[in-house]
């Protein structure tokens, strides 16, 4: 793997991991009711 795709990678991982604490986060904010009371539907689940 070159240097390159090696960086375009590792950003890739980051912004995904910072992502998902970002929506993790605010889902926890947002939706204080997690057991599908809430009006919004429930986003998937990848891990």
């Amino acid at each position: 793997m070159n240097p390159v795709s090696q960086l375009v990678n590792n950003f890739l991982n980051d912004f995904v991991a910072t992502a998902g604490l970002n929506f993790r986060t605010a889902e926890a904010r947002y939706l204080p009711n997690s057991n599908g009371t809430a009006s919004l539907p429930s986003a998937p689940r990848f891990r």
